[in-house]
């Protein structure tokens, strides 16, 4: 018998008989509250729950380190005001675009204010692109064909020179 707390609607259950999911390290939920929570959630607050899916995939760990909620605060205030979504696309752009070394990072994320305008204008091409490529139509080109009959060779037949041309001119 394994009782638990759902961290959504705080009443205990036990793991064993209903349905579950583990939202974080041993912290439990209802599969209908997890699914309920996760609807209800703002976009600010869906873009900042996959920034920290990011970081654990990224650092290999089960929990966003105190160190890294740390800097996470710092940038969504003045004077960065980054967003959560900047944040991961930044992260993104980083790690999977550039294919920086994760072991540099030293478990943090303080590149972010070096690449974040990188980043913003990279995924701004991108973006512009797509728009681009959205607007041309495939105009199809009626295509003609023209045989050329290939050009006859014309060989010039030189005179060489013979002795026996020369005794014909003698006699």
């Amino acid at each position: 018998m394994a009782k638990v707390k759902c961290i959504y609607c705080k009443q205990q259950f036990d793991r064993e008989k209903e349905p579950f999911k583990e939202v974080k390290p041993r912290r439990y939920a209802h599969l209908n509250c997890a699914k309920n929570f996760a609807m209800l959630l703002s976009k600010e607050e869906k873009a900042e729950l996959a920034l920290e899916t990011y970081i654990e995939n990224l650092f290999g760990e089960q929990y966003v380190s105190p160190r890294v909620r740390s800097q996470l605060k710092t940038y969504y205030k003045p004077p960065y005001k980054y967003t959560a979504e900047g944040i991961l696309k930044s992260l993104k752009y980083w790690y999977e675009v550039k294919k920086a070394d994760i072991k540099k990072a030293n478990g943090g994320i303080g590149i972010v204010p070096s690449i974040y305008k990188e980043a913003n204008n990279y995924y701004e091409m991108i973006y512009l692109a797509n728009l681009r490529n959205q607007k041309t139509q495939k105009i199809e080109k009626k295509v003609i064909e023209i045989h050329i009959a290939p050009p006859e060779r014309k060989i010039n037949k030189t005179n060489k020179f013979t002795f026996l041309d020369e005794e014909e001119n003698n006699d």
